[in-house]
């Protein structure tokens, strides 16, 4: 396996990455500490050709200001040594630590009974930027198709063939919403 040894283009600030990134969450990232760690090692986790299992992206997808944030020293110390920070935390990545918080914004929960449907059931939720459960009454999940609210009844089937979760906002934007489980009763 070859693994590239590529150096992260410069950007000189958070809002320069802001501004010309409008249309897109991803481009140059602003940290330069960050940089400077993907030059010394170019992945998260254990070396890749060590790794038993290998997830390949494009972006590690870090906040635009994670330099000024209380997580960032978790963070250099998970991209300079995953597995040592596997062992020593138990988790596989900083945004599992107990002291990371979510980020406030709303987000939809979507399912479809067939995939042939055109119509997505929708329940849109709030997260705090704290840890939450969020129970979703799937009786009253309302029918959508392209944002557009549907004349049809409410989700009512007993299977369930797609699940979805999107900001859905309209907006090309950073944003993380972190799960722990999702999980189905029967009442």
């Amino acid at each position: 396996m070859r693994i590239s040894k590529r150096p992260f283009p410069r950007s000189d600030s958070a809002i320069e990455y802001i501004s010309s990134h409008k249309s897109s969450a991803y481009g140059i990232h602003p940290s330069q500490s960050l940089h400077q760690l993907y030059q010394v090692k170019n992945y998260q986790g254990a070396n890749p050709e060590d790794a038993k299992i290998l997830f390949v992206g494009r972006d590690p997808n870090w906040h635009f200001d994670l330099e000024n944030m209380p997580l960032f020293e978790k963070v250099t110390e998970y991209l300079s040594d995953g597995v040592g920070f596997w062992k020593k935390y138990n988790i596989h990545h900083p945004f599992l630590l107990a002291d990371y918080k979510g980020d406030g914004k709303e987000y939809q929960f979507r399912i479809k009974a067939n995939l042939d449907e055109k119509a997505s059931y929708v329940y849109t939720f709030k997260t705090t930027g704290e840890r939450q459960t969020i129970e979703i009454p799937l009786h009253q999940m309302e029918p959508t198709y392209r944002g557009n609210k549907l004349d049809q009844p409410n989700f009512n089937s007993d299977k369930i063939q797609e699940i979805r979760i999107l900001i859905g906002n309209g907006k090309a934007e950073i944003f993380r919403l972190e799960i722990d489980r999702i999980e189905l009763q029967k009442k």
